[in-house]
């Protein structure tokens, strides 16, 4: 009874201990967001991460903003969010019987810094994972971006990208304009910016302050992009 009643208080403190070492952490990083303390081990069980999805012990990751159960590395929030939203748009454009879907244009909206040019559009375009040709001017020379063969059933959105398309206006009007209407051919316009997502400034706080040779936060700087989409007709 007595060494059942060590242990009991062992754990109690030992609970304390980690209330109090996030406590500091939130103070020090001045976070409104909750943070949890969880074993390398039982992270990798509970949750999903980058590259071999064994998450590295004493980092914090930043959980993603419509994946469920997805954890992101802080220097990469944002250009693994941005990257994702391009793999969904073409995933719904598929998902809603496109037949073509093409880049017509890009536009930066952000300075390099406060007494610089603009964000070069090849820049603006890699951090967002934008598939583009550029003409000498670099302005965006249309071309091709997807083409999907005849759907097999109604234009719906799938399970795993309600999350993305109730979250992004972007993604709702282009299912909602097709769905509800019969459109056979509409312009998208997609936009990519840290700021479009929830936990970017987050992820960024804890990549710019931490020690020991970690990666500072990888910006996506706000470009938006229009894409022409070309629809089978609705079977």
């Amino acid at each position: 009874a007595m060494a059942a009643g060590v242990a009991a208080r062992a754990r109690a403190a030992f609970r304390e201990a980690e209330k109090d070492e996030l406590a500091y952490l939130r103070k020090a990083l001045n976070l409104d967001a909750p943070l949890a303390l969880v074993s390398q081990e039982r992270a990798a069980k509970l949750f999903k991460f980058d590259v071999g999805g064994i998450p590295a012990a004493g980092r914090i990751y930043v959980r993603h903003p419509h994946i469920v159960d997805r954890y992101l590395a802080p220097a990469d929030f944002s250009v693994t969010v941005a990257r994702a939203k391009e793999a969904a748009v073409r995933q719904l454009a598929s998902a809603l019987g496109a037949k073509r879907l093409s880049l017509v244009s890009g536009t930066v909206h952000e300075k390099s810094g406060l007494f610089s040019g603009s964000v070069p559009i090849q820049q603006a375009a890699a951090e967002a994972g934008i598939r583009a040709e550029f003409d000498s001017s670099g302005k965006v020379i249309r071309s091709v971006y997807s083409e999907f063969g005849p759907p097999s059933r109604a234009p719906y959105v799938p399970e795993d990208l309600l999350p993305w398309v109730e979250a992004d206006s972007d993604l709702s009007t282009m299912a909602r304009t097709r769905i509800e209407g019969n459109l056979m051919k509409d312009r998208v316009r997609m936009e990519f910016s840290d700021s479009l997502h929830a936990g970017a400034g987050v992820a960024a706080k804890i990549a710019d302050i931490s020690g020991g040779g970690e990666a500072k936060f990888r910006h996506v700087h706000r470009s938006t992009w229009e894409f022409e989409v070309e629809y089978w007709p609705k079977g």
